[in-house]
C-alpha cells in the first residue's frame, strides 16, 4: 500500500512540473546571484542596487525560459509578460525586505542572506507562476 502510495505521490509531483521549474529556476537563479555578486562585490554597489539589477536582468531571462520550457505556455505574450512582471513585483518586495531583515537584524553577509531568502521567494515564485501567470 505504502508503495503505491508513493509512486501515486511522484506522479502527481512529476506532472506539477516541479522539477522543470526547480532545473530552469536554478539556472536562472544562479544567473541572477552571480549579477548580484558582480554588482555587490566587484562594482561597489550596496546591496540594494545589487539586488535591483539582478532582478531585472534576471526578470528577462526567467520569463523567456518559463514560458518556453517549465510551463510550455501557449498564452499571449502581452498578458503572460504583465503577470510575470507583477508577480516578480511581489517577489522582490519579498526578497527585499527578507534580504534586509536577515543582513541589518539577522546579522548574516549579504551573500549569506540572499542565498537563505531564495529558498522562500522560489516556493512563492512557483505557486504564483503555475497558478496566475502561465496556467493552462
Amino acid at each position: 500500500c505504502s508503495i503505491h502510495y508513493m509512486k501515486s505521490w511522484i506522479e502527481t509531483f512529476k506532472k506539477s512540473r516541479v522539477w522543470v521549474f526547480l532545473l530552469v529556476g536554478s539556472a536562472n537563479t544562479l544567473i541572477g546571484y552571480g549579477i548580484f555578486g558582480l554588482a555587490y562585490k566587484t562594482f561597489g554597489m550596496n546591496y540594494s542596487a545589487a539586488l535591483i539589477v539582478a532582478y531585472v536582468l534576471g526578470i528577462l531571462i526567467s520569463y523567456s525560459n518559463h514560458r518556453r520550457v517549465t510551463f510550455k505556455s501557449t498564452s499571449k505574450h502581452h498578458q503572460a509578460f504583465t503577470r510575470f512582471g507583477l508577480t516578480y513585483l511581489l517577489i522582490y518586495a519579498l526578497n527585499a525586505g527578507l534580504l534586509i531583515g536577515l543582513i541589518e537584524w539577522g546579522g548574516l553577509d549579504p551573500l549569506v542572506g540572499q542565498a537563505v531568502a531564495l529558498i522562500f521567494v522560489t516556493i512563492v515564485s512557483f505557486v504564483v507562476q503555475r497558478s496566475w501567470v502561465f496556467k493552462s
